[in-house]
C-alpha cells in the first residue's frame, strides 16, 4: 500500500454506520464516500434494517412510503421512523398512515432514549423544545425522569405517554410535576398533531415577542 498521506480510501457500504472500522484501519487521512442503496429491494431492506435498530415494526406500506419519502438519507430516515412510532402502541406495527400523519412539517425528532436516565442525558445534550416520554419505563420511570428534567432544565416542555389502564393517579402526578399533556397509547393522531402544532405556535410567539 502507498503512503496513506497520498491515498484515498473509498468505501461503498449499504450500512452507513459500518464505515467507522474501515476508516480506523486506514488512518486519519482517509476520505470516505458512502453509496447506500437508492431503489428497489435494496432500499427497502435499508429501511427495514434501520427500523429494526430502533425496535420498530413496519408493514409493507410503511416501508414503501418511507423509502419514497427519505430515500437512503439515514438521518432523515431515523427521524421519520421515530415520529411515526409515536402513533402506535407497544408491539404494534407502524402503517403507512402513521408515516403520512407524522407531522414532519411541524416537528423534528432530534433524539430518542430507551429509559428515563437516558432521556435526561439526551435532553441535556440536545436541548429539545419538547420531550415526549412514557410514564412506564425501565430503570427510571417517566415520573422520576420528569421530576429531574424539571429541576435541571425547567424550560423544557414535557408530554407523557401512558398505555396502562387505571393510570389516572399517575396522570395527575405528571401534571403536578409540570407535564404539559398526558397522551394515551396508542396515540390519537389528531391529539398528537394538535400538541405539536400548539408547541410550534408557542415557540413562534415566543420568538416574536
Amino acid at each position: 500500500m502507498k503512503d496513506s498521506r497520498d491515498s484515498v480510501l473509498v468505501v461503498l457500504a449499504e450500512k452507513v454506520d459500518g464505515r467507522a472500522r474501515w476508516v480506523k484501519a486506514f488512518g486519519t487521512a482517509a476520505v470516505v464516500h458512502c453509496d447506500p442503496p437508492r431503489r428497489g429491494r435494496a432500499l427497502s431492506d435499508f429501511v427495514v434494517a434501520e427500523a429494526r435498530r430502533q425496535g420498530v415494526a413496519l408493514d409493507r406500506s410503511a416501508i414503501a412510503l418511507l423509502a419514497e419519502r427519505t430515500g437512503p438519507q439515514l438521518l432523515m430516515l431515523r427521524n421519520e421512523i421515530a415520529k411515526a412510532a409515536l402513533f402506535v402502541g407497544p408491539g404494534e406495527t407502524v402503517q403507512a398512515r402513521h408515516v403520512a400523519e407524522s407531522a414532519s412539517d411541524v416537528a423534528e425528532v432530534v433524539g430518542t432514549a430507551t429509559n428515563g436516565a437516558e432521556a435526561i442525558q439526551r435532553a441535556a445534550e440536545l436541548k429539545p423544545d419538547l420531550v415526549v416520554m412514557d410514564i412506564v419505563m425501565p430503570d427510571m420511570d417517566g415520573l422520576a425522569a420528569l421530576r429531574m428534567l424539571q429541576a435541571k432544565q425547567p424550560a423544557v416542555r414535557v408530554a407523557m405517554l401512558s398505555s396502562v389502564g387505571g393510570m389516572a393517579t399517575k396522570a395527575e402526578e405528571a401534571f403536578r410535576l409540570g407535564a404539559v399533556q398526558v397522551l394515551g397509547k396508542p396515540v390519537d393522531d389528531d391529539v398528537l398533531g394538535a400538541l405539536l402544532v400548539q408547541e410550534y405556535e408557542r415557540l413562534g410567539s415566543r420568538a416574536g415577542s
